[in-house]
């Protein structure tokens, strides 16, 4: 999985603070970054600098969790790495979950800047809906708006105006990723993919990079392209059936590393 972490330069107490949540929440602080510290980006520097060097602020700090979802294993994961950051920072946050729903995304926005907040967390539930989110509702706040996940208004990866971003797969990764798998086919393969949620974006980068390398290598065949909506047990489920009907499949992907090890 590819991660990126891009900071402005103004960035407050918030958005370090949240941005070293996320950052812990996915696995990216701790010995393996300490130990390549000579390799980390500025911005992934400051977030870790700022990690050792953290005091206690006088002021208990409130930041809207605008988040795509909470219910499967690496939205609970992250929810569990914002716990202990807020219990850490000492700041308190308040969720507000959109369920993979644009037009549900859009009203608990609303909702969130109507009460007023000293900081958002932003997961986009669509790139483009989210890219109209942040423009109307949450830039005109002033607050620090973070945003993570997927990338939004048509940029590689982080907007400008955000105090901070992490961004995770985008077409870039899929495509990459894709393509090496195909790659590694020696002769004639058959291939069984599962993805992430029918209609969301990352299911469309996903979907796209199949349709990318099953066009460049002829001689792989895709046999089985099914989503499993990013949960482990669906992804077994799904590859198992697959197997079933499909028993000579030399090759399985899966746009997460969880329903790889699913399946």
């Amino acid at each position: 999985m590819t991660n990126r972490l891009k900071i402005s330069g103004f960035c407050s107490w918030i958005a370090r603070a949240v941005a070293t949540a996320i950052i812990s929440a996915v696995g990216l602080l701790g010995g393996e970054v300490a130990g390549r510290a000579a390799e980390m980006s500025p911005a992934a520097k400051a977030v870790v600098d700022y990690d050792k060097s953290f005091t206690t602020s006088q002021k208990k700090y409130r930041i809207a969790y605008l988040t795509e979802c909470v219910d499967n294993p690496y939205c609970l994961a992250r929810l569990e790495g914002l716990k202990a950051a807020a219990k850490k920072y000492g700041f308190e946050f308040k969720i507000f979950d959109a369920n993979f729903s644009p037009a549900t995304q859009a009203k608990v926005v609303e909702n969130a800047v109507t009460e007023g907040f000293e900081g958002y967390l932003f997961g986009p539930a669509a790139a483009q809906p989210g890219c109209g989110l942040y423009n109307r509702l949450l830039k005109p706040t002033g607050k620090p708006v973070v945003s993570i996940d997927i990338a939004m208004c048509g940029d590689p990866d982080y907007t400008p105006g955000l105090a901070a971003t992490l961004t995770m797969q985008g077409p870039h990764h899929f495509d990459n990723m894709l393509d090496n798998a195909f790659a590694s086919c020696k002769g004639s393969c058959k291939i069984a993919a599962v993805g992430g949620f029918v209609g969301s974006d990352l299911f469309t980068y996903w979907e796209n990079a199949i349709k990318k390398a099953a066009a460049k290598y002829p001689n792989v065949k895709v046999v089985v392209d099914e989503p499993a909506n990013f949960d482990p047990r669906i992804a077994l489920k799904k590859i198992q059936d697959a197997l079933l009907a499909h028993p000579d499949i030399n090759i399985v992907v899966s746009s997460w590393d969880d329903m790889s090890r699913g399946v």
